[in-house]
């Protein structure tokens, strides 16, 4: 319905920083529950894993970005220790 398209417009420009945020509440308006995500590569310099583990919602990630500048390129977070 065009009330709930809007409602889901709002929702989504709400958390239109954190994708993932913005589609799992696309997935839960829809009535399903989202428990988890897989990412190809993650910014975890930004709080959005720690923002959805909060909710108990499992994240795996192939490779997880600790910064990056032009001046350094891509630092990558070191999991092995």
């Amino acid at each position: 319905s065009a009330r709930g398209l809007v409602q889901l417009l709002k929702t989504v420009n709400r958390v239109r920083k954190y994708a993932l945020e913005a589609l799992v509440s696309i997935v839960e308006s829809a009535g399903a529950t989202v428990v988890g995500a897989g990412i190809a590569i993650e910014k975890s310099y930004q709080p959005g894993r720690e923002r959805l583990t909060k909710h108990g919602l499992r994240i795996e990630s192939l490779a997880r970005i600790d910064h990056m500048s032009p001046e350094t390129g891509v630092h990558f977070v070191d999991d092995n220790g």
